[in-house]
């Protein structure tokens, strides 16, 4: 009897064993070891376009005017980069002379050529001023007497830069002995152009002694014109 009933019961453990759903004990699994990594391989840059240019336009084929245009553009770019490199001009050296040297070497390479002298001659400016002592008086024929009057000829030199008129004309007699024994005093008035020789032609002295013996005259006062 008690046989029986430990047969059953273990008969009913094993069922209950298979049954769906039961639980049943496991010995826990060793866990494996992880592989090894793998080397990656080195990145290389990509080098030139794509071997397939249908990626750049969606798979579907690039059209002929993008080609075209792309070539244009960079045409049009090279050409402008040589023409740029043949046009930069070549700076000009500096002159340090130019320069103060209290400035120093930083002011003598930034400094522009200077333009070259003018060597023009300029004229020099007439003097506007005046002197009695550019007037002369000069004798162009020897004194006359005639019933003791007395006459002179004369031309006066103007070396001013202005004209001058109303001249004044002081006339000595002298004796034989070298004293003055008379004296005159007249007016020219004509008007004597600048930088010209005039001729005053007969000019009157007056009543003269009868010892004198010789006449000098000489422009004492004139008038500007």
């Amino acid at each position: 009897m008690d046989m029986e009933k430990k047969v059953s019961v273990s008969q009913f453990l094993r069922a209950a064993a298979r049954a769906p759903g039961a639980r049943t004990r496991s010995r826990p699994k060793a866990k494996a070891a992880p592989p090894p990594p793998s080397p990656r391989p080195a990145a290389t840059a990509p080098s030139g376009p794509p071997k397939d240019w249908r990626a750049l336009a969606g798979g579907r084929p690039v059209p002929w005017w993008l080609y075209g245009t792309i070539l244009f553009a960079t045409t049009i770019l090279a050409i402008a980069g040589v023409n740029k490199q043949n046009n930069v001009p070549t700076p000009a050296p500096p002159r340090h002379y130019d320069v103060p040297q209290s400035q120093g070497p930083a002011a003598w390479s930034d400094t522009p050529p200077s333009p070259a002298p003018d060597h023009t001659p300029v004229a020099a400016p007439e003097p506007s001023g005046h002197s009695l002592a550019n007037l002369s008086l000069i004798v162009t024929s020897s004194y006359s007497v005639w019933y003791g009057v007395e006459d002179g000829f004369f031309d006066v030199k103007n070396s001013n830069f202005v004209d001058v008129k109303d001249l004044t004309i002081l006339c000595l007699d002298y004796a034989p002995s070298g004293t003055i024994i008379g004296k005159h005093i007249g007016t020219v008035y004509q008007i004597f152009p600048a930088r010209q020789t005039r001729s005053i032609g007969r000019f009157r002295i007056g009543f003269v002694d009868p010892q004198s013996t010789g006449t000098s005259c000489e422009i004492i006062d004139y008038k500007p014109a």
